[in-house]
C-alpha cells in the first residue's frame, strides 16, 4: 500500500526521518529576497505561476530544465532552436515556460509570450508576428510592452554613435540635419545584415526617426504601428515614410529576422518566443486552415533547426492530443510529423526521458514531487512572513496532505500542482495567523474542494495571466 494513502493510525507507526535545517532556503537571505519570497506566495495563493523566482519551486524536472538552459545558452551564442512541450493539465507546462522566461531574462534576452487563438491563429503568420511584437518583454520592463522602448533605445544608440564619431552637436541646425542623414545610413547598414532585406522595413525606421526629429507624432506613431504589423494604417501616412502594403504571410519571416537582428544590435542576447496553447489548432474547423497552421509550424521548425533564426529560440506548448490525434493533430500533416518524430524505436517508452529531441514530454505531477515542492513552498512562506512553519506542517503532515488532496479521475488519482499549492498556501496563512488552528482538520477535503483544485489548472494555466 502507498504510504501516502494509509490511515492516520498507520502513518503514526511509520517512522519518517527528520527534515534538515535550516528552514530558510540558502538562496533567500536579503530584504530583496524576502520580497521575492512573498511574491511567490502571493502568486500561488491566487492559483498563478510566480512571475519571478520560479526556479525556487521547480522540482523533479532537473534534466528537462538543464536541457532548456543549454538550449538558451546555444541561442545566446548565435544559434537558433525550437522545442515542443507536450503535457496534460497539471503536468507543469506553464511552470516550465515560466522557468524558460526567467532564465532568458537572466541571460539578457527579450521574451514574447503569444497565446494562440482568435487574435493569433497560427495559419496567419502576419497575425502571429503582430502578437509577437505586442508581447515583447525585457528584464527591465517585465510587465509592460517593450516594442516602442526597444525601437527608441536602438535609434538613440545610433544617434549617440554618429554624434560622437563625427563631433556633431544636435543643437546646431546644420549638424542636426547631418545627424539625421548619418542615422539613416546606419539604419540601412544594420538592417542589411538581415539575410532577406526588406527596404520597406528600413524606410519605416527612417520615417519614424525623421518624424520624431520634426515633431510629427502622427507619422511617427503610424511608422511604429506598421513595424508592429498593425493593419489599416492610412496610405497617406504610409506615403510619408515611403512604404506600401504591410506585414503579410510572405514577408512575416523576413520581418521577424529583422526584429531579431534589431534586438541583438541594441545589445540584448537574443529573442525567445513562447507559443502557448498550440492545441487550439485542433479546434479549427476548416481543414485547409489547419494544414496552413501546421505548414507554418514546419517552416518555423525548419528555419530554427537550420540556424536561419540566429539568436532566436521558440518554445511551443501543447497537450498530448496535439501530437497524437491523426485526424486534426500534428499527425494529420505528415511533413511536420516526420520532422518531430524520433526515428529510433528505443526512444519511445523508455523510463528515462529523452530531452534533446524536438518534443519534450512532461509526465504527470506525482505525489512524491508534490511533497518536494510543498516543502519548498512551506519554507519560503516561513521566510516571507518571518515564522517557523515546520512544527505545524512537518514532512509527515505534507505527505498526508499530498495523498488526501488528490483528484479522482476515473481509476486514476491526479494531483494538480497549482490547485494543491493554492490550497496549501491558504492553510499556511491560517497556521501563521491562528496558533490554535489544527491544519490536519482540513485534510479530509470534500468533493467540491477537489473539483476546485482541478479547475485552477484548467482555467488559469496561462503565462499571459501574470
Amino acid at each position: 500500500m502507498d504510504p501516502m494513502m494509509e490511515s492516520d493510525e498507520l502513518a503514526v507507526e511509520a517512522p519518517i526521518a527528520a527534515e534538515p535545517a535550516p528552514a530558510v532556503p540558502p538562496e533567500l537571505r536579503s530584504r530583496e529576497d524576502r520580497f521575492l519570497a512573498e511574491g511567490i506566495i502571493r502568486a500561488l495563493k491566487l492559483g498563478l505561476v510566480p512571475q519571478r523566482g520560479i526556479e525556487r519551486i521547480v522540482v523533479g524536472r532537473e534534466r528537462e530544465a538543464q536541457q532548456l538552459r543549454r538550449d538558451l545558452d546555444y541561442t545566446v551564442s548565435g544559434g537558433s532552436g525550437i522545442k515542443f512541450l507536450s503535457g496534460d493539465y497539471g503536468s507543469g507546462k506553464t511552470f516550465m515556460c515560466s522557468l524558460v522566461r526567467e532564465e532568458a531574462w537572466q541571460r539578457n534576452m527579450v521574451v514574447s509570450v503569444v497565446e494562440l487563438g482568435r487574435n493569433a491563429p497560427l495559419y496567419r503568420l502576419d497575425a502571429v508576428y503582430r502578437q509577437i511584437m505586442a508581447g515583447l518583454r525585457t528584464r527591465e520592463l517585465p510587465y509592460a510592452p517593450a516594442f516602442d522602448y526597444l525601437i527608441q533605445q536602438w535609434l538613440f544608440g545610433l544617434e549617440q554613435e554618429v554624434q560622437t564619431e563625427n563631433n556633431l552637436d544636435p543643437l546646431v541646425d546644420a549638424d542636426r540635419e547631418r545627424i539625421g542623414e548619418l542615422v539613416g545610413q546606419r539604419i540601412n547598414a544594420h538592417l542589411a545584415k538581415v539575410s532577406v532585406f526588406d527596404s520597406s522595413f528600413a524606410n519605416a525606421f527612417r520615417g519614424y526617426y525623421a518624424a520624431q526629429m520634426r515633431g510629427d507624432s502622427m507619422t511617427a506613431d503610424a511608422a511604429l504601428g506598421w513595424l508592429r504589423g498593425e493593419q489599416n494604417i492610412p496610405q497617406e501616412l504610409k506615403g510619408k515614410f515611403h512604404i506600401k502594403g504591410g506585414v503579410n504571410k510572405d514577408n512575416a519571416f523576413a520581418f521577424l529576422r529583422a526584429m531579431i537582428a534589431l534586438v541583438v544590435s541594441i545589445g540584448y542576447a537574443g529573442l525567445v518566443v513562447i507559443l502557448d496553447e498550440t492545441e487550439l489548432i485542433r479546434s479549427v474547423n476548416r481543414a485547409d486552415a489547419r494544414r496552413a497552421a501546421y505548414e507554418n509550424l514546419k517552416l518555423l521548425a525548419d528555419a530554427a533547426g537550420q540556424g536561419a533564426l540566429g539568436h532566436c529560440y521558440v518554445l511551443v506548448t501543447g497537450t498530448p492530443e496535439l501530437f497524437s490525434d491523426p485526424q486534426k493533430g500534428i499527425p494529420s500533416y505528415p511533413a511536420l510529423a516526420d520532422r518531430l518524430r524520433s526515428r529510433h524505436p528505443a526512444v519511445e517508452g523508455r523510463a528515462v526521458t529523452e530531452v534533446r529531441g524536438a518534443i519534450l514530454q512532461l509526465d504527470g505531477f506525482s505525489a512524491e514531487r508534490l511533497v518536494e515542492v510543498a516543502q519548498k513552498v512551506r519554507d519560503i512562506h516561513g521566510f516571507a512572513f518571518d515564522w517557523e512553519p515546520r512544527h505545524r506542517l512537518d514532512l509527515r503532515a505534507l505527505k498526508d496532505l499530498g495523498g488526501r488532496l488528490s483528484v479522482k479521475l476515473g481509476q486514476e488519482a491526479r494531483t494538480f500542482p497549482r490547485g494543491f499549492l493554492k490550497t496549501m498556501v491558504d492553510i499556511l496563512d491560517i497556521c501563521e495567523q491562528d496558533p490554535t488552528y489544527d491544519p490536519r482538520s482540513d485534510f479530509e477535503a470534500d468533493r467540491e474542494a477537489m473539483v476546485a483544485i482541478a479547475s485552477v489548472e484548467k482555467t488559469e494555466a496561462h503565462l499571459l495571466d501574470f
